[in-house]
């Protein structure tokens, strides 16, 4: 019994602890993405739903809400389908609500799982199988494509209130929590494949106390809020475990969805002090819930026709001393937003990409060079690459480079293997800018290319000696061939530092020396570039043993170390 008491004792010292310095010294937290600043919480409202409400209904609910409250809130809720029917129904334009209704609303988008069986009997299915293996992927690419249009930051919640027994509207018995991870990481990197970057990515559920929610989380990395609903005084009460963890693991959190749905909504005056004094308290009392959504809501059709009015206007009791609640300057309203929006939610605006970006195949590497943006704000380049086709986004393939310079040369390459680059451009947040993209194909670093060459060219041999060496050293080469022949220097940006010879060579051995006495000390790489066209051998009229594709210099490499 004492190691049982032991181990709660513990983590509540734990998550004492955490809240306190929270609470305290914010300011050694890194910000998430669309935090507001500390001890501040952002004004949100809910919700339009099209497939209950009329465009015109929607817009009524919100104006009176405003009017009656005399605030403006900077986030409105909304709703995204994937499944194409349910998407049918749905006339959801993000476009139109963030530019023609006076104010850009910041956008917190539900994603529904489940299909249309939902609307014909009330059941919750999720085609996990068919969201899985790509048949769904069409409509998650729509909507990130309508998130992306819109030039405001969304929070998106995929498969809101999930769990098991929590009476959640994503309370499929069916779905695994290892089931639910993976469509939340699959739609995570479509959108990632899309360069949707004006959005933060909120886990949400309600009832965290009926199951063990933490066996459905996809992970920090692919988290960047935890949310929780709100709609009894038994949720507002019983879910400080869920805000604990999310403290722990330094998330803010978001009251995404509430209203009180018990003892006649807001008709009942009473619930101001049996439901929204909890409600505000419990919100004013935990420093890192930096959001709240309140749904004013009639509930009169659909699946929720049972559940009361929530409307702010429904009783003036409430509206008063809901109106009054809102003068508290915690709150962030829509006014204070437009003075500066980055200062509310942080910059999300990537830099400019980069430009002429351009892959050089050198035998033995591939030199990069890219020209940077000149925005105040940009902090550097990451460049990575792949074999079987181009990255999406700043985390799809190798990781190449990372830095502020304008060069690299990529040494880790094979010979006739072909590289797909993408240079993402970031700034101190970091948002990253779409990619520029470039290729390349680097030559054989052991000798002759071998789809270039035939076994005819076997003995052509490339040496110097001493090396390394101080300043002087002697290249020889022996050819059973007459061709045309350049032998040069490059250093290891992949620029031509010196021409060392450049002429008509005959069979045989030959050899040349370096006085190296200018250059400074270094790794250098001596390349012996052969002309195939030119390509003679003794007995022979023209060049059979080597291809004659115009595009296909043959290339003999040799790396070289001045002391």
């Amino acid at each position: 019994m004492r190691s049982k008491w032991r181990k709660s004792h513990r983590r509540s010292l734990i998550v004492f602890f955490v809240i306190l310095l929270m609470g305290i010294e914010m300011s050694i937290w890194a910000r998430e993405k669309f935090e507001p600043p500390d001890g501040r919480i952002i004004h949100g409202l809910g919700q339009y739903i099209a497939v209950l409400y009329s465009d015109a209904e929607n817009w009524q609910y919100v104006t009176e809400y405003q009017n009656a409250i005399n605030q403006v809130p900077v986030i409105y809720s909304v709703y995204a389908a994937i499944d194409p029917f349910l998407d049918a129904l749905d006339n959801t334009d993000f476009v139109d609500i963030t530019t023609q209704h006076t104010y850009p609303y910041v956008l917190v988008v539900g994603i529904t799982l489940f299909d249309s069986l939902y609307l014909i009997n009330g059941t919750t299915n999720i085609p996990v199988d068919e969201i899985l293996n790509g048949s769904l992927d069409y409509r998650i690419i729509d909507i990130a494509q309508r998130i992306k249009a819109v030039d405001v930051p969304v929070f998106v919640r995929p498969g809101f209130e999930f769990g098991w027994g929590n009476s959640g509207i994503h309370n499929d018995p069916d779905v695994t929590p290892a089931d639910f991870v993976n469509i939340w990481i699959h739609i995570y990197t479509i959108f990632q494949q899309q360069f949707v970057t004006n959005v933060a990515w909120v886990w949400n559920t309600v009832n965290p106390n009926q199951f063990n929610y933490m066996e459905w989380y996809p992970g920090d990395e692919y988290v960047d809020w935890w949310g929780i609903n709100y709609f009894s005084l038994s949720q507002i009460n019983n879910a400080d475990n869920f805000l604990d963890d999310a403290a722990l693991h330094g998330k803010p959190v978001i009251v995404c969805e509430s209203n009180p749905i018990h003892n006649g909504g807001t008709t009942n005056a009473a619930n101001w002090d049996d439901w929204f004094v909890p409600y505000f308290t419990k919100i004013k009392d935990t420093p890192h819930i930096k959001i709240f959504v309140y749904i004013s809501d009639p509930w009169d059709r659909g699946p929720f026709a049972s559940w009361p009015d929530s409307r702010i206007t429904s009783n003036e009791t409430i509206r008063a001393n809901y109106e009054n609640e809102m003068l508290d300057s915690l709150y962030i309203h829509m006014p204070e937003y437009l003075v500066d929006p980055l200062d509310i939610v942080g910059d999300y605006v990537p830099p400019s990409s980069v430009a002429n970006f351009t892959a050089t195949p050198i035998p033995q590497y591939v030199q990069l060079t890219w020209q940077i943006p000149t925005d105040a704000d940009f902090a550097g380049t990451r460049i990575l690459r792949k074999t079987d086709d181009y990255p999406a986004y700043p985390e799809d393939g190798d990781l190449v480079y990372e830095g502020a310079d304008t060069s690299f040369v990529d040494l880790n390459v094979n010979a006739d293997t072909t590289y797909y680059y993408a240079a993402f451009s970031y700034d101190t947040i970091p948002n990253y800018a779409e990619p520029t993209l470039a290729m390349a194909m680097p030559g054989d670093p052991t000798g002759i290319s071998t789809n270039s060459v035939n076994s005819d060219a076997a003995g052509v041999s490339f040496s110097c000696s001493p090396n390394p060496f101080n300043s002087t050293t002697n290249i020889q080469w022996n050819l059973s061939f007459s061709a045309d022949v350049d032998i040069s220097v490059y250093n290891v940006l992949g620029e031509r530092s010196a021409t060392l010879l450049k002429k008509r060579l005959m069979p045989g051995k030959a050899s040349v020396t370096w006085n190296a006495g200018e250059f400074a000390s270094g790794v250098y790489f001596l390349v012996l570039t052969i002309n195939p066209n030119s390509v003679i051998f003794p007995g022979r009229t023209g060049n059979e043993g080597i291809s004659s594709s115009p595009q296909q210099q043959v290339h003999v490499l040799k790396t070289i170390l001045i002391k």
